[in-house]
């Protein structure tokens, strides 16, 4: 017979996932009663399980995509802007110090800005770099 009263190897507040349903959810603190209870994403409710049906969402891979998708839109914000002001690439490389090769490089999605970079071009387009960090628009892909 499997033994519950071992204690859940996660802490509170840990994104699980339970192996026998597939749900996920967020760890809560334990109850004594040798249970595993999270609660789960998108409903809400309180999954009971054996703590050994619990594993670790490893959010490293999580964390790159969105990171990605969330780079990519501001490259995507970064070119619009250069064009909407009627620049090429070679004109944004002469105003704002950063090699032509590199900003062609980034729009062909095979190199990516420095921060510093990115905060020359923006510098060099008359804009703020943070309103190439937010939007309201649509989801942008590369």
């Amino acid at each position: 017979m499997p033994d519950h009263t071992k204690p859940v190897p996660f802490r509170p507040g840990d994104r699980v996932r339970s192996r026998i349903s597939g749900l996920t959810g967020e760890l809560l603190p334990a109850a004594g009663d040798g249970f595993a209870r999270f609660r789960a994403e998108g409903s809400g409710l309180t999954v009971v399980c054996r703590p050994e049906d619990l594993e670790a969402i490893d959010h490293r891979a999580d964390l790159a995509e969105l990171a990605e998708r969330e780079s990519t839109e501001v490259y995507c914000r970064m070119f619009a802007t250069a064009r909407a002001a009627g620049m090429t690439d070679a004109q944004l490389a002469a105003r704002s110090g950063v090699p032509e090769h590199i900003i062609s490089a980034v729009g062909d999605g095979d190199e990516e800005l420095t921060v510093t970079q990115l905060v020359l071009l923006a510098l060099a387009l008359g804009v703020r770099p943070s309103e190439w960090f937010h939007s309201d628009d649509a989801e942008v892909t590369r």
